[in-house]
């Protein structure tokens, strides 16, 4: 029962990491000259499906090429996205609401939420 609720989440995770890849502006493209930077803010296995997704060639099969990013820290990977060093950010939600409120361009894709019983 555990492993399938794992599954589950494992299985939204990645479909709301490929749709925010896919959310990004259409001028995007897949050529060697123009690759997509996406990170991830931290080592945990929340992020699991960013790294199935590489490792699938989920990206490429969507034609993205797609670089992934290790930056340490949400703060400090919101401000890399802020400053368009990163195009896609799987992070946590405070900073990006923080960067917003503050008058920053972002936008929230999707969120994952793990129930406790």
């Amino acid at each position: 029962m555990v492993i399938l609720k794992a599954f589950e989440i494992l299985k939204r995770w990645v479909c709301v990491v490929v749709v925010g890849v896919l959310a990004l502006p259409s001028n995007v493209s897949a050529d060697s000259s123009n690759k997509v930077r996406a990170a991830y803010s931290s080592i945990s296995g929340i992020f699991t499906p960013v790294w199935i997704a590489t490792e699938e060639r989920l990206y490429q099969k969507n034609q993205l090429d797609t670089d992934l990013i290790f930056i340490g820290g949400s703060s400090a990977a919101v401000s890399a996205l802020v400053a368009e060093e990163i195009d896609f950010l799987a992070g946590g939600a405070d900073p990006i609401v923080s960067g917003i409120l503050s008058g920053a361009d972002l936008a929230i894709v999707g969120s994952s939420r793990i129930r406790r019983p």
